[in-house]
């Protein structure tokens, strides 16, 4: 990875070892790896932290991976953040089907292949981090921009004072 920064990627399981499975895959120094156990606990990390992906078991008491996704994507900050389920269980084609109908940009079946999970999460990191620089060139953007129009303003304020000095005074320059 060619950034400094560290990403934040959620991880949402009820099952401590499935957690600490996706860890040792996915363990990195440019990451900083969230452990959420329920669907509840992943709402609360959405929306204190800026989260590049999320890793989302379909199967969990209480908020299932279905219903956690629903809601992520009703809130504006977390509407656009690519969701990866992850399942043992729902094989089905509807439930397939579901998931991607409330989101998700991927749906792997347990057991996956690691360096597959590794590779999809360096993309979405990448795209992340493509997103950031273009939010921060956007922001040096326009306030180059609005610096810019307090000068032209300032400029424009500057001459209409001056034309009515000359004008109050009767001797316009030509």
């Amino acid at each position: 990875m060619k950034s400094n920064e560290i990403i934040n990627i959620l991880m949402v399981d009820d099952r401590p070892e499935n957690l600490l499975a996706l860890e040792a895959v996915l363990s990195s120094p440019d990451y900083n790896l969230i452990k959420a156990y329920s669907g509840e606990e992943a709402l609360k990390w959405v929306l204190k932290e800026d989260v590049a992906v999320i890793l989302l078991d379909v199967q969990m008491p209480g908020i299932n991976g279905f219903e956690t996704a629903q809601l992520i994507r009703q809130r504006e900050k977390s509407r656009h953040i690519p969701i990866i389920f992850i399942t043992a269980i729902s094989q089905a084609s509807e439930h397939v089907l579901q998931g991607y109908s409330l989101g998700a940009i991927d749906y792997i079946f347990k057991p996956f292949n690691h360096k597959t999970l590794q590779l999809k999460i360096e993309g979405f990191v990448k795209i992340h981090q493509n997103l950031r620089e273009e939010i921060r060139q956007r922001k040096i953007i326009a306030d180059q921009l609005r610096k810019s129009s307090r000068q032209i303003t300032s400029i424009l304020e500057s001459i209409t004072d001056a034309s009515l000095l000359w004008i109050k005074s009767g001797s316009l320059p030509i």
